[in-house]
């Protein structure tokens, strides 16, 4: 494994997405030590296997080509490494997704994703996935532009 647990959680968090920016997807399988535990939340998809990992991974990049991944902000604390990303990249192939395939729409897309990474000695022993998964659906014309509380006009009270 590759990864330097001694760094801080910038550089952490950093090392943790440039495997995938490189599509070097036997790497980030690598840092779990040859095993996967990836729960993607938006999408209520648990995986544990690395060849499925690795097929939701040439997923993306099937999708948007050009996909990369920018850490903005890292925390940690002992085991734990929070840290969230803006992935930047254009629709250009097809988007497997639970409502069907969406083909592709040339948009450009600017999401975030909030992940939490738990280590065990010196291996990713699991990562939970927090995607905007709508915001990205959003991007690419597969659902309504939401609206942002400055612009949804008088805020309802609960």
């Amino acid at each position: 494994m590759d990864l330097d647990l001694a760094q801080d959680a910038m550089a952490l968090a950093t090392a943790m997405v440039e495997p995938f920016n490189r599509r070097d997807f036997d790497a980030m399988i690598a840092m779990g030590g040859g095993s996967v535990d990836y729960t993607d939340v938006a999408l209520g998809q648990r995986i544990t296997d690395p060849a499925e990992f690795r097929a939701v991974m040439q997923g993306w990049v099937g999708a948007f080509s050009d996909l990369r991944a920018t850490i903005t902000s890292a925390a940690r604390d002992g085991d734990v490494l929070a840290y969230e990303v803006r992935f930047d990249g254009t629709h250009d192939g097809t988007l497997q997704t639970p409502m069907g395939p969406l083909p592709a729409s040339g948009r450009r897309v600017s999401t975030r994703a909030a992940f939490f990474s738990r280590f065990d000695g010196d291996r990713v022993a699991e990562v939970r996935d927090y995607a905007d998964t709508l915001s990205l659906l959003a991007q690419i014309g597969a659902v309504p532009e939401q609206s942002t509380p400055s612009s949804a006009g008088a805020a309802t009270r609960i």
